[in-house]
Parts: C-alpha cells; structure tokens; sequence
C-alpha cells in the first residue's frame, strides 16, 4: 500500500519498461517478460513484482527523471485480473471481484474480465524464477563490530532465562544485553538475572510500563555499534547475530530483520518467497539488527503503540520511507514460543487483527492510528476491511478441504457480527485521532 515519496531514492515494485536498467543475469533468473500482458505498464508492474520477490533490489532514483513524460496507456480490466492471477493467486482476484462488486462495478463484468484473464494465463506458462543471488553478502561478519542485544520483559520469567542463554551461546558474542524489565515491583525476581555477567548483562527495572517505552530506555543505554533488538518469549539460533552483521556490514543494507519457528514438535516451513533474502515486506523488532546510529537518528519508536500492535510496522515503514534498506534475512533464525501470559497482552492486546468484544473500537486503536498516519482514506477502508475478515475466519478456514458447513457458519457469523463493525471502526478512528492530534511520541537521543 505505500510508496516513498517520488522525490526521493527508495525501494519500489512499480517498474516500468519504457525506462529501467536492470541487470541481465537477474532477468534470466526471473525467467523475463511473462508473455500473458499485452500492457507494458502491467507487464512492467508483474515484472517488478517477480523481481522483488526474488531477491531484486529496484531502485526509483529520482535525479534520472526527465522532463518528457511517457505516454500513458490505457489499461483494460483483464490485464489487472492477470496481475493478480500471477501474483497472488486465484482467491485473491475474486477478492478483487466481490469487492468492486461491492464498490459499484457490475460484478457480471469483473467477474467475465477474471474469466478471460484465467483463459489468457492458461495459454502461456507463467514464468519459473529462480532466487536472485544476493552478491554483496558479507562472509564474515567484521571484527572490529560490536553488539548491543535489548530485550524488554513483562510478565515472562519463565521464559526469559532461556533467552538469555541463547545470547551466551552465540558464535558472535554480544558487547552487552540490556534488558528492560517493567514487571511490578511486587512480582520482580531478581534471581532469574544472575550468573549472566560474561554477556555484559545490564538490567534496568522500570516502573512506567510500555514495549516503545522499555526499547527506548534500551537504546539511550546501549553502547555497541549495532543495536539487536529481541525478544523475551524466544530462543535465537547460535548465529542469529553474525548472520545478521553478515547482511548489514557490505550488503547496501540498512536493516536486516530474520524470520521465526514455532518451538517443537510444530513443524513449520517458509513459503517458497520468504527462503532467500530479498527486501523485506516488513519489520520484526523480535529479531533485527540495525546501526545503533541509525535507530537513534530515527528517534526509536513511537510511544503512540506502547500498549497496542503495530510499532513493528511503524518503525519499518518510517525506515522505508526515509530511504533506508531492509533485509528480509532467512539465514538470521529464532524459536518464538509467542508465550500466553506477558507482554501486550497484559494490556489486552495479542495481535494486530485483535477484535475484543461487540462494541469495542476496531481495527486496533494503534493501527488505525497507523493506518491516519501513512495511507489514504481508500487504503484505511480496505485495510480495516481485511483485518475484520481475517479476524472472524481462523487461518484453517481459508484453507481448501474444510468441511463447507463449518466454512458457511463461519462466514454466517462474520455477516452477523459485521452489522457493528461501521460503529466499531469509527470508535477505532476517534481514539486514533486523539493519538494523532497527540503528535508522535519518539524519543529525542541527542547526538549517537
């Protein structure tokens, strides 16, 4: 839903043939141009998007413009329907049908235009791209680099001292390991924290609750040239680290964020896409790495989502739209037990689809804030609409092979309870308001 500012350098999926440069190599592994489109706008964007998600970096550069616009051709219904058919899969274009259907379109029409796109992918074999080789990974981490590890805890003794060993295990041993502890002092157990003094351990005890608020104090405190912000409910891989400097020191990467397992015996694998580093599509402040410098100069993160989700997607986004690059690493792995007890959800909080009750404000109040912040009044709308939808239908659902009676109470009950969801939304975007005429609550680290 975003794009940087036209102005500036950044990362972009819009590619257009009628003026790039682009390596031979990466348009080999792709398997070029998909012969499907007879637009060359959207042969461009399907391109584009492949590219991506291969491990392509695309680059708008703005200094490269010229005056001379090109022209602009039309783009017929079909070819959209062809887009999604290759990018995203045959539920989602008729997604797309029922909610121009919805929007006033003739849903006859959109839904022979998905027909015709059907046939038209049929007749040629879509693309089979390969990954991309990310060229510019470091081998080794440097040497010379040091890391600050910041972990915030409320209410998960148990299992945080697992976290912990997890750092005094790695093949790149951290400078230090703040952790934030923001537990009443009632229930504080200060034993849980000994025998950690060979990984620099550091623990500050903060009243003033807030999961911004604990990795703000963190950063003020951290002295290492990189900052590696974790988790207290996971256990990192022995190289969570030095897979992380890899990617950072020589990459042309800023950031690089890594991916998480459930614990065992649940088997979990990557979908094909997320199996090779690539730019990432999103943030996990429970498993990334970043210059120190570069998190400070950003002002940590914002406060507004201290008791609600969305300050993952928030910092994110405002890396990527101040130009900065993030890694989507696969190497960089950790167990997140995603503990029952601690956390937001002593705020009430467990997602960012969260729905607590028939007339509470929903999306989130932090992600409509979110959502008031960075899109337009169309993306929020489609956006909240998503989040109901997948908030009512548990992911088993949407799955093929489910019994179509469970499928139709489900989606019964959805329709049922949506009759409060236009009352809950507005609640969601009146607190989000006063979020918003608040201001952004980051903090101010003065000079790194």
């Amino acid at each position: 839903m975003l794009n940087a500012p036209s102005d500036r350098a950044s990362t972009s999926w819009r590619l257009s043939l009628q003026r790039c440069l682009l390596r031979r190599e990466a348009l080999e592994a792709v398997g070029g141009i998909d012969l499907a489109f007879e637009s060359l706008a959207v042969a461009g964007l399907e391109l584009g998007h492949r590219l991506l998600m291969s491990g392509a970096v695309i680059e708008h550069r703005p200094e490269l413009q010229k005056p001379a616009r090109c022209r602009r051709e039309p783009v017929g219904t079909e070819e959209l329907y062809a887009f999604l058919l290759r990018s995203y899969g045959l539920r989602w274009a008729r997604y797309v049908v029922a909610r121009r259907g919805f929007s006033g379109h003739l849903i006859w029409k959109e839904w022979m235009s998905l027909r015709l796109a059907i046939a038209r992918c049929a007749q040629s074999l879509p693309p089979s791209p390969s990954p991309i080789p990310t060229r510019r990974l470091a081998k080794k981490p440097p040497s010379h680099g040091t890391v600050s590890v910041i972990i915030p805890t409320l209410g998960r003794y148990p299992y945080l001292p697992a976290a912990l060993q997890s750092m005094r295990t790695q093949t790149v041993v951290p400078l230090e390991v703040i952790v934030v502890d923001q537990n009443p002092p009632e229930s504080r157990q200060p034993s849980v924290y000994l025998g950690y003094e060979d990984i620099g351990l550091q623990v500050i005890w903060q009243d003033e609750r807030g999961q911004s608020l604990a990795r703000n104090t963190a950063l003020a405190k951290a002295t290492g040239e990189y900052v590696f912000m974790f988790d207290d409910d996971s256990i990192a891989a022995l190289d969570v680290i030095e897979q992380h400097l890899s990617a950072v020191a020589d990459s042309g990467f800023d950031v690089s964020t890594g991916v998480s397992y459930p614990p065992a015996p649940e088997h979990y694998e990557l979908p094909p896409s997320f199996r090779h580093p690539r730019l990432a599509q999103t943030l996990d402040t429970g498993n990334a790495l970043l210059r120190t410098a570069l998190v400070r100069q950003m002002g940590g993160l914002d406060r507004n989502y201290d008791f609600g989700p969305g300050t993952d997607t928030d910092f994110g986004t405002r890396l990527y739209l101040g130009g900065y690059r993030i890694l989507h690493n696969p190497r960089a792995c950790r167990v997140h037990y995603k503990a029952p007890m601690g956390g937001l959800r002593v705020h009430g909080s467990l997602k960012y689809n969260t729905d607590r009750g028939l007339m509470e404000p929903f999306p989130p109040v932090t992600q409509a804030y979110y959502g008031l912040r960075y899109l337009s009044p169309r993306q929020r709308r489609e956006r909240a609409l998503l989040m109901y939808v997948t908030s009512k239908l548990p992911p088993d659902l949407r799955n093929s092979g489910v019994h179509p009676a469970r499928r139709a109470k489900a989606f019964l009950r959805m329709a049922l309870l949506g009759i409060a969801w236009p009352f809950k939304w507005r609640r969601a975007n009146a607190k989000a308001y006063r979020l918003l005429a608040r201001g952004v609550r980051i903090a101010n680290f003065g000079h790194p």
